[in-house]
């Protein structure tokens, strides 16, 4: 993959997004901003993704609670319960266990999908199945991809036997239909995706389908995601230490904006640098990584996604800190799970106050109020925190932080050093009673 445009002017508003006040003599805090118009299309829009349906029950599949699927939130069901995908790339068989240990629950192998001008480049479906087995035997995911010659040179006689082969194991999560289709190395027509995609859609009806598009600049390539159930965006953004790495936030919310919020957006971040090729990037250091990623979760991501393990950019055991880094990320992941995927907030608690580099997030999980706030920018960044009706509590929670912040007459006045992140929590309505 490589790196993405970065999204020109402000991302509109959302209205599933929270809300920020602009009534004030300083910026917004961003929740979700304005795109662009996207460029005039010539071409006739393309068909829209299958929605995924219940398969039919055989003896030969995998039982309809256990097959993934996504629920009206948008959300990955993985036995019926809802699942946050904290990803890897490129991740060996060998490895998986490594990659387990490390906090991942979901996997990718570009072995599925070799060199779009060698199909001799593909792994054969059997050593693809017994890769499946392995991440279920290791509790794991696994996001599949498919032939990129196939699909290119459109090969349904290929293509359809490996969905039907594969679809039968139950670590299989969704189907990665093409990783950037528009980039010059591919150049993928867009009628051969609308083709996978019904393919797809009728051989496995049941698991949803993704799709990864870059340079979403001026609205470029955003008509790819009509072809998937899941829109999934790469923001390559740190290429030194002085990077203005805002376009996470910007690339995430302009993928909801581009889908008109009826779809989930994914997001695949960067961690690779300067090894191998490294495309000239720079291995971010844990306080950037940390930022792109909840970066992604303001801007509305279900699934998070690092490329990569091991590659010809980048390998995560040859780093001094990646694997520690990715350990203390996927574990506060993985403890925000549940809150992440809580429902949309269409009327949120909270509002936040600041400059446009202050994005934030809020939620509303199990009677509680949480409130993401990061500064995106290098510069330390203040911001006022009110609630949206009445005050706030007398205090707020800082669940990484294990402490407290006071408020005053029910506002919370609060400052973050550059590209420092913080999370808030407090209950709502009246304390419960023992």
């Amino acid at each position: 993959m490589k790196k993405l445009g970065i999204l020109t002017a402000g991302l509109m508003f959302l209205a599933a997004c929270q809300q920020t006040t602009s009534n004030q003599s300083s910026k917004p805090a961003t929740q979700a901003q304005p795109a662009p118009a996207a460029k005039t299309e010539t071409a006739t829009k393309p068909a829209p993704a299958p929605k995924p349906a219940v398969a039919a029950a055989s003896a030969e599949t995998v039982s309809y609670a256990a097959v993934p699927r996504m629920d009206r939130h948008g959300n990955m069901l993985v036995d019926g319960k809802p699942f946050l995908p904290i990803g890897i790339y490129s991740v060996p068989k060998d490895k998986m266990s490594r990659v387990r240990d490390l906090g991942f629950n979901t996997i990718l192998t570009y072995s599925a999908e070799g060199n779009v001008k060698w199909q001799n480049s593909v792994a054969p479906v059997e050593k693809l199945s017994a890769y499946l087995q392995s991440a279920e035997a290791e509790g794991l995911k696994v996001v599949m991809g498919l032939p990129r010659q196939a699909i290119k040179k459109w090969n349904a006689k290929l293509l359809r036997p490996r969905v039907d082969i594969l679809r039968h194991e139950p670590a299989l999560l969704t189907w990665y239909l093409f990783d950037e289709p528009d980039s010059p190395g591919h150049k993928i027509p867009p009628q051969n995706l609308a083709k996978l995609s019904s393919l797809v859609g009728e051989v496995d009806g049941s698991r949803p389908t993704v799709i990864v598009v870059s340079e979403l600049e001026d609205g470029l390539h955003r008509q790819d995601f009509d072809h998937a159930n899941i829109a999934m965006v790469d923001p390559y953004v740190y290429r030194n230490k002085k990077s203005n790495i805002s376009g996470v936030f910007k690339e995430v919310s302009g993928a909801r904006l581009g889908t008109r919020g009826k779809k989930p957006v994914w997001a695949a971040l960067q961690i690779h640098g300067k090894g191998g090729r490294g495309y000239g990037y720079l291995e971010p250091p844990f306080k950037v990584m940390r930022n792109m990623t909840y970066q992604a979760v303001a801007g509305g991501a279900r699934a998070i996604f690092y490329f990569t393990y091991r590659g010809s950019q980048f390998e995560v055991e040859k780093s001094a800190f990646a694997a520690k880094n990715l350990k203390r990320i996927t574990a506060e992941l993985r403890r925000l799970a549940p809150v992440i995927l809580a429902p949309t907030v269409v009327s949120p608690p909270v509002r936040v106050i600041s400059t446009s580099r202050v994005v934030f997030r809020a939620f509303v999980h199990e009677g509680a109020a949480w409130l993401l706030v990061v500064n995106s920018g290098n510069g330390a960044a203040g911001y006022t925190v009110r609630a949206t009706s009445g005050d706030l509590p007398a205090s707020l929670d800082l669940p990484f932080e294990n402490r407290q912040l006071q408020t005053t007459d029910g506002v919370l006045r609060d400052n973050l050093d550059g590209l420092g992140v913080r999370i808030y929590r407090y209950r709502l309505g009246p304390p419960a009673t023992s």
